[in-house]
Order: structure tokens, then sequence, then C-alpha cells
């Protein structure tokens, strides 16, 4: 008879392994970062407060415990480990999450800028960069704010939920994610009659207000953020979605490499043939010219590849008169 178990949710690799050391206590492991970045100093920085009921950095330790945790939901995460550090019930978690005021943002960066200043990652490490991504979390809920229509490429169709565009910062050893922003389409976008009456100075409706933007927008105002608050990379990596004339010229205004896989498109490279005249190539027909036949292994790797040395136009605008940039 086998009466193994399964566990009601899954745990996160890295929790897994720590959860089953048995030299590791899960208690003061969270309390020794907690004191360590000073969290409790953070959150009243990041300006989140309660006038009554259960500390308000009681509540922030549990909402960190949750997402560690990795639980499916809060309801889930209370019945089964809640207990174990506070005797609140569920809805002190979801009264703090629905409040308009609180600046969430605030919060990640400033334990964002903690980590980087204890742990020393742009000082020690060489190589580094922003890496940029977006995912798409289906959501089925009529009453959930800031839903809209995406298409998943994955699937190759649209489904209704939130795509989240994040920023991270990467070194050789270690991932720090720096910021997230929801990104809301035009396409059948959901909104909750409370939403319609909160104060648009609220942090709640500032968010809004940025989620409407195009992604390429928001992904420039994270990157820029970042960088007046001190944060500095070498590289600027993301996938065919940022290949832009803006990611590059962002790259560039920063003094900063961008490492990105380009769209193939009607976007005109320009290189000098084997004459030494000028051609103008899109990607496809850059590949079937120089590109094809021409891969070389790379020493050390197990990949090929081809340098090949163009140029790009980066004006966006079109039109006579208009300059290359």
């Amino acid at each position: 008879m086998n009466h193994s178990t399964k566990s009601s949710f899954n745990l996160p690799q890295l929790v897994e392994n720590v959860l089953s050391d048995t030299g590791t206590l899960i208690d003061n492991l969270f309390a020794d970062a907690w004191r360590s970045l000073n969290l409790s100093s953070l959150s009243h920085r990041a300006g989140i407060h309660k006038r009554s009921g259960v500390d308000a950095n009681q509540v922030v330790y549990l909402l960190l415990m949750w997402r560690w945790v990795g639980s499916s939901s809060i309801a889930m995460f209370c019945r089964n480990s809640m207990k174990s550090f506070c005797d609140a019930k569920k809805d002190v978690l979801y009264d703090l999450l629905k409040r308009p005021d609180i600046n969430w943002r605030g919060l990640n960066w400033l334990v964002a800028r903690a980590v980087l200043d204890k742990t020393g990652l742009q000082e020690h490490s060489g190589l580094s960069a922003f890496v940029i991504d977006d995912t798409l979390k289906p959501r089925c809920s009529k009453k959930m704010d800031a839903v809209s229509y995406h298409f998943d490429h994955c699937d190759s169709k649209s489904k209704l939920g939130h795509q989240v565009v994040t920023l991270g910062y990467a070194v050789v050893n270690a991932f720090l994610p720096l910021d997230s922003q929801i990104k809301v389409s035009a396409k059948a976008e959901q909104s909750s009659d409370a939403q319609q009456k909160l104060d648009g100075r609220c942090a709640a409706m500032r968010r809004l207000w940025e989620a409407r933007l195009s992604k390429l927008d928001i992904v420039e105002r994270m990157v820029r953020r970042s960088w007046r608050l001190g944060v500095r990379a070498k590289y600027l990596v993301a996938d065919s979605w940022y290949g832009t004339k803006s990611m590059m010229d962002l790259s560039i205004s920063l003094g900063i490499t961008a490492v990105l896989r380009m769209k193939k498109s009607k976007l005109k490279y320009r290189i000098r043939n084997a004459k030494g005249d000028w051609q103008q190539l899109n990607a496809k027909e850059l590949y079937k010219t120089v590109a094809k036949g021409n891969w070389r292994k790379i020493e050390g790797l197990p990949w090929r590849c081809v340098s090949i040395l163009v140029e790009v136009d980066l004006n966006q605008k079109t039109g006579k008169g208009q300059q290359p940039k």
C-alpha cells in the first residue's frame, strides 16, 4: 500500500530545498532577512501604515511569506500555513492589498536598493544587464480591475488577463527584480465601480494611468527610473518584441549596449556589399545575402554564429526633410 500523500500546493524548488534542510529554521531565516534589510523601516518609508488591528509590518511579513512559499492564493496560504505565524484571518491580508493609497512600487524599490547595498552586486560584478520580459496571467473574474485581452504567442490566441512587464537586474550569479507594471490593452478593459470612485492622485490610479501606455513606453519609464535611482548596467537584454528603434535609442542615450533579438520586419539595415556599395536590406534579405552558409562555430560553446556590421537609422519620424539619426 502506498501511504505517500501529495502536498496541497507545490513549493518552488528553492523553497523546498530550504524547508527540507533539517539545519534550517524557516522562522529564523525570514527574521534574519527582515532585520538585515531593516524591512520595518523600509515599510514605514513606503507609507504602509495601519491605524488599528494587526500591525502593518506583521501583515507585510505575512504577504512576503505567502509569495515566497508560492501558495496559489491567500486563502490557501491562510488555511495551511499562516496559523504558524499569526492568529489573523485572511481578510487582514486582503484589506491591505486592496488599499489604493499604498505605494507597493516604492516598497519594491526600497527593498531592491537595500539588497544591492548589502550584497554589493553592482560593485563586485563585471557583467551586468537590465533584463526585460513580460508574461500573461489569465484571469476569469469579471470584477477584477485592469483585466484586458492580450495575444498569447505561446498559444497563438488572445486571452483575458493581466500582462505583467518586468524589469530585472542580472549579474553572473544573481537576479534581482527591480520593477514591474501591468499592461492594459484597449480591448475589453474591465473596471469596477470602486475604481471609478478613486482619487486620481492615489498610487493605484497613477499605476493604472501608466498601465494604459504602450509597452515600449512602460519599459522606457522603468529603465530610466532605475537609472535615476542609481542602478547601473552594461547591457539591456530583451526578446524580439522589444527589438525596436526606440529600445536601441534608449540604450545609446544611457551609454549601454542593447542585446536584442530583432523582428523579421520591414526595418532596413544598411550594409556594404562585396563591391563596397551600400545596400538597404531587411532581416530576411540580410539572412539570405550574408548569414546563410557562413555560420562559424563559437570556440568553447555548442553554438554557431555570424557577425555582421550594419547601420540602422534610429529616426522614427517619416516624411520629406527627415535626417538620419
